[in-house]
């Protein structure tokens, strides 16, 4: 099964969230959940791409991000260094 999303190119510096072009993308089933709400993507989502090209729901990693500048899945900075 492949999900068909808009996924959202994100980058973030010094904790500014940057957001770019929309674009369709579609994601394997295998990676087809968010690991932050462990819900499954449906077909047009809106899903946000961090600078370390892990995919999460937009709503759900942008929370996420308030409270952590941290990858949820490999726990390292997402800012950039100056």
């Amino acid at each position: 099964m492949v999900v068909a999303a808009e996924k959202t190119n994100s980058e973030v510096k010094g904790g500014d969230k940057i957001t770019g072009a929309k674009t369709d993308c579609a994601i394997p089933g295998d990676d087809a959940v968010c690991c932050i709400c462990l819900t499954s993507y449906a077909d047009k989502d809106v899903l946000k791409e961090l600078p370390c090209s892990h995919v999460f729901h937009r709503s759900c990693v942008d929370k996420w991000l308030t409270m952590k500048a941290l990858c949820p899945l490999w726990k390292c900075t997402i800012l950039s260094k100056k």
